[in-house]
């Protein structure tokens, strides 16, 4: 029994919410919406930022279009654009596009890769940390030192043997 009751409320109470949530978004949202930024007749179409404080903005407000700068504490008119704005603007030729892999964090880092390989190949600081860490260059000749040595050794182990052994084997 309790069971339907359960499901009693939930017929009930589904639908209500529903119905709420609908005459909600159908009546309040139309009140709510300036502040939304969800305005019928204007339209921020563009912007962008001269520093942290001051912006430019293209704004369409009906058909018209208008340059505004703001900062903390005013909004001026720079300039009517007009009407035909948005259709004035010109396709970007392709020889002046950006590829895409220079738009990239990879693509970047690959320019400032080279870019710094080129600058710092034979650097003051490159020359110092050769010449205060000369120990890797000991080691690495000391290595090979080794393996000449080793290979001697071993050349003279072998001819020794085909002393003894004989020519044959």
């Amino acid at each position: 029994m309790e069971l339907y009751y359960a499901y009693l409320r939930l017929l009930v109470a589904f639908p209500l919410v529903i119905v709420l949530i609908y005459f909600g978004l159908r009546f309040l949202l139309p009140y709510f919406a300036p502040a939304l930024g969800m305005g019928r007749r204007m339209k921020v179409v563009e912007r962008l930022a001269l520093n942290n404080r001051t912006f430019l903005y293209v704004v369409k407000v009906d058909r018209e279009y208008l340059l505004l700068a703001t900062t903390s504490n005013a909004v001026t008119l720079l300039k009517d654009l007009g009407k035909d704005w948005e259709d004035s603007l010109q396709e970007v030729p392709e020889t002046t596009k950006t590829p895409r892999e220079f738009l990239s964090f990879a693509g970047i880092l690959r320019q400032v890769r080279e870019k710094s390989r080129d600058i710092f190949k034979d650097s003051p600081g490159r020359q110092i940390i050769q010449k205060v860490m000369p120990q890797n260059d000991k080691k690495a000749q000391r290595k090979e030192k080794l393996k000449e040595d080793l290979g001697k050794l071993s050349r003279n182990l072998k001819a020794g043997r085909k002393k003894i052994n004989g020519p044959e084997g």
